[in-house]
């Protein structure tokens, strides 16, 4: 009978280093594939982030007239009032400017868009787009006028200006209809106030300092804000605020617009029961569309009133007015 046969010392070596061995290789497999899970997750979100990023000002988004708008390829097509077929189009339209617009250093962008909202008129808007790790963030658009021609945009050669772009375009006198090719010259000074991502208005020539305006101050020259106007808007019976006035449309006095589709010998008007208050004074006043208004020491315009006039009957849930509040002379 034979005895049995101890493993030797050399056999329980080859079985611990066989054993070793294979559990290394499950470990190397194991990290191995972990790390290549935790490298495509990382793709993945890294992917996903720069899917997010707006890399192109024209696919950014912005708010015109109250409405967020987001471009695609310089393009956006949005419903108008509820319950309104009407189509709300927002374009590209260019004069283009890079430039730093909020003063970090970083080239941003400023140029002009268009929206027709259904009627005749054709809006064109100030937006600029301020570049970030992100992508582009938009601004508010400012009003620029109805069927007017963009000339150039450039920026401001006053020296005591900082980061305040010029709008040149042509629009028409007072009393010219609308069919009349624009040829007076105006120019709009604007500035990016960051912290609200709107436009403030700046004196041309003004050679003092802006907190909103962002001038430099000159010799014996004290600070003031009255170089500053913005526009707000606002819904009927809501309010809003522009430099330092509290806006609240009450009431729709008349409404005489021409309807789209409707030859008019007169384009009409809006007039709006408005109340107007700042930390010293309060009252009602009467605002009419386009005519500039005395409040203090503000002076407040009606600018635009939406949606665009339609044959169906207007809801008055459905008006925007936008009003524009200078600190200072008419």
């Amino acid at each position: 009978m034979r005895a049995l046969r101890r493993p030797g010392l050399r056999s329980l070596q080859e079985f611990w280093y066989t054993t070793n061995m294979k559990i290394l290789v499950s470990l190397i497999v194991v990290l191995v594939v972990l790390l290549g899970g935790f490298f495509a997750f990382n793709s993945y979100i890294y992917t996903e982030k720069q899917a997010d990023l707006v890399t192109d000002h024209k696919n950014a988004t912005y708010v015109i007239n109250g409405q967020v708008v987001t471009l695609v390829d310089g393009y956006a097509e949005t419903t108008g009032a509820p319950g309104s077929a009407t189509k709300v189009v927002t374009r590209y339209f260019g004069n283009e400017l890079a430039t730093d617009l909020n003063g970090d250093t970083v080239e941003d962008v400023a140029f002009v868009l268009t929206q027709e909202t259904g009627g005749t008129g054709v809006f064109y808007y100030a937006v600029g787009a301020i570049k970030t790790e992100d992508g582009y963030d938009g601004t508010d658009g400012y009003l620029l006028g109805d069927r007017v021609a963009p000339q150039t945009t450039e920026v401001s050669m006053n020296p005591r200006h900082r980061y305040v772009v010029v709008f040149n375009y042509a629009e028409r006198a007072v009393d010219e209809p609308m069919t009349t090719q624009p040829s007076v010259g105006k120019s709009a000074y604007l500035k990016v106030v960051p912290e609200t991502m709107q436009w403030a208005v700046v004196e041309p020539n003004f050679e003092g300092e802006s907190v909103m305006g962002g001038l430099v101050p000159g010799p014996e020259v004290e600070p003031d804000v009255s170089v500053v106007n913005s526009q707000a808007i606002v819904a009927l019976k809501e309010s809003t605020q522009a430099v330092g006035v509290t806006i609240t449309p009450q009431e729709v006095i008349s409404d005489s617009r021409c309807s789209v589709g409707v030859e008019c010998v007169w384009a009409g008007t809006v007039e709006v029961r408005t109340t107007l208050a700042t930390t010293v004074a309060h009252g009602e006043h009467v605002l009419t569309l386009g005519a500039p208004q005395t409040f203090g020491e503000y002076v407040v315009t009606l600018v635009e009133v939406m949606p665009i006039k339609t044959q169906e009957d207007m809801v008055d849930s459905s008006y925007r007015f936008t009003y524009e509040v200078r600190l200072g002379k008419s």
